[in-house]
């Protein structure tokens, strides 16, 4: 009916042999009777058993009654700004808090935290989304005392999984609101133009213009430094008649190299808003104030007033 368990509690997963010892079993008979006087039961009766305690998991294992399946160990997903360079944070045991949560583990033991954990990968350049291109590995959990815990899980190779790399392309500078972790798209606007009347139709426009020192046709703000606007191509309508012409410039197909000439364009959010007009302007012939001069006049006297006024 009853019998006394003698042994030590033990925290650790493990499979502790023995652990168990009964003593002091009473054996009754149907109707409650005590008759274990009629047992023998000496030292030798009474055989100890195991104190198995399973490494803890994420959920029961339906395939191994009493054991839990692996641990969930989760890379967070990365995102940057495209500045150019190769980005990715990638190490071995990195530390995992609040502010840099490197990777986070489901299902642990109240009190219990992720300390540590290595991320192998790949920095990339380009803007775009790198699937599973963030592997976890070799974590550290530890309980409020800070101390290891790691071997009390169940982390197999197929506890890690695998977080996104992604580069988002750059604006100007100023975050999205939308909460994307993206910036507000680039802003290219064109230059001004400005020319003295001379009766011909005048203001440049075309496809895939060159941009250089001395042709700046639009200009491109918040580029990566190093970078620079290309060429662009500029539509409108040219003018003859002198009059300010507002907007009249509208620029089209920016292209941005870096300093080694490759185009890297891709790598920011251009948009049809991205794109800001510019304005076309004939001034009158001359510079500044036109002098008209009036021509000599000569005569011979006739005793006559002369001279055309």
């Amino acid at each position: 009916r009853t019998v006394s368990l003698y042994g030590t509690q033990r925290t650790n997963a493990a499979n502790y042999q023995n652990a168990i010892t009964p003593r002091g079993a009473i054996i009754v008979a149907a109707r409650s009777a005590d008759v274990t006087r009629n047992y023998l039961l000496e030292d030798a009766s009474y055989h100890p058993n195991d104190l198995v305690i399973t490494k803890k998991g994420s959920g029961p294992d339906p395939e191994n009654p009493g054991e839990e399946l692996p641990l969930i160990i989760t890379a967070a997903d990365q995102a940057y700004i495209y500045n150019g360079q190769p980005q990715g944070s990638f190490g071995q045991d990195l530390y995992v808090s609040a502010t840099n949560p490197q990777a986070t583990a489901f299902e642990l033991v109240p009190g219990h935290r992720l300390q540590l954990v290595s991320l192998n990968g790949q920095q990339q350049t380009n803007a775009g989304t790198y699937d599973n291109a963030i592997m976890p590995s070799g974590v550290r959990i530890v309980n409020s005392a800070g101390q290891n815990q790691t071997d009390n899980y169940r982390i197999e190779a197929s506890s890690f999984v695998a977080g996104d790399l992604t580069i988002h392309q750059k604006g100007n500078g100023q975050p999205d609101p939308d909460g994307s972790g993206r910036e507000l798209p680039l802003d290219i606007t064109a230059a001004g133009q400005t020319y003295e009347f001379n009766s011909q139709l005048q203001g440049t426009f075309g496809a895939n213009l060159t941009i250089d020192a001395q042709n700046a046709w639009a200009a491109a703000v918040e580029l990566v430094s190093g970078q620079r606007l290309a060429s662009i191509t500029l539509t409108g309508r040219q003018e003859s008649a002198v009059g300010t012409y507002t907007d009249r410039i509208v620029p089209s197909a920016a292209r941005i190299v870096n300093a080694g000439g490759t185009d890297v364009t891709r790598n920011y959010r251009i948009e049809t808003g991205s794109y800001h007009p510019g304005t076309l302007v004939i001034q009158p012939a001359g510079s500044g104030t036109v002098t008209i001069r009036a021509r000599n006049q000569e005569y011979v006297y006739n005793e006559s007033p002369q001279g055309v006024v």
